[in-house]
């Protein structure tokens, strides 16, 4: 519910990786900070025991053993507390993908991309309206370059444009000084302009030859999912933390008329 310097979704295309950070105070409200991220895809020998997990086996569902995605990525970002009640933040990254773009997940005859490479940046700011009143807003936006695998029904891709953004606004101090309540509207990763060149066979002439056809395919999401989200933070006590959330996603993955609804709950210790 609050911005930061470090807010882009191209960074969370290397889910579950290996990770490593620092930062710098450099004085005069600035701070700058970079990270490296490492995902490796997915090794056959986790199953060699012969006996599939229900995650296992969803996993194996969804996947193509001959084209297991892989993802790395570099960010830098500086963040600026230009006033006491105000932070504005900018970040940039390069990933780089295997077997995937955007974070997508291929198999079988879908297995269309060998390789892509995004350059992302991404904008951030939070402010204090008072009363305890804080306002953040965020914006991303990437440019991917990709080729297609080899023998794959895209002959070859365009570059690709894709985009991020949402506000939000939250309430410090709702039942006391140590909570807060927040609401936000965003628009997750989602592609907003790009092409595909595709050869599919489309009938057999009288000789019994087999007929292709070239077409152009676009990329572009014309309905993208938007996300409203209600969230509520409360410290408990110095160690004990709850948060509570529930989302409303409307056109889910950029498909029309896809509605769905999530909650949960965290509790947090620390000792």
């Amino acid at each position: 519910m609050s911005a930061s310097a470090l807010n882009s979704p191209y960074l969370a295309l290397t889910g579950e990786a290996n990770f490593v950070a620092g930062a710098v105070d450099l004085g005069d409200g600035v701070k700058f900070s970079v990270g490296h991220a490492e995902q490796q895809g997915d090794s056959l020998a986790a199953y060699s025991d012969g006996v599939l997990s229900f995650e296992e086996a969803l996993d194996l569902s969804q996947s193509d053993p001959t084209h297991m995605r892989s993802a790395a990525n570099t960010a830098t970002a500086m963040s600026w507390q230009i006033a006491p009640s105000a932070m504005v933040g900018v970040n940039v990254g390069y990933t780089a993908e295997q077997n995937s773009v955007l974070g997508g997940t291929e198999a079988g005859a879908l297995a269309l991309v060998g390789e892509a490479q995004t350059a992302s940046i991404g904008v951030s700011g939070r402010v204090n309206l008072g009363g305890d009143w804080v306002a953040s807003a965020s914006w991303s936006e990437g440019s991917t370059t990709a080729s297609p695998t080899s023998g794959s029904l895209f002959q070859s891709l365009s570059q690709i444009e894709s985009q991020a953004y949402g506000v939000a606004l939250s309430k410090l101090g709702i039942l006391g000084g140590a909570d807060s309540v927040g609401l936000s509207v965003s628009r997750p990763l989602h592609i907003t302009s790009g092409t595909a060149v595709m050869t599919l066979s489309t009938g057999v002439n009288e000789a019994r030859e087999i007929i292709y056809s070239t077409e152009i395919v676009d990329l572009a999401t014309s309905t993208p999912e938007t996300d409203y989200e209600l969230g509520y933070t409360a410290k408990l006590d110095d160690a004990l933390t709850l948060q509570a959330n529930a989302l409303y996603q409307q056109d889910m993955a950029g498909e029309a008329g896809r509605n769905g609804v999530a909650a949960f709950a965290t509790l947090k210790a620390n000792w």
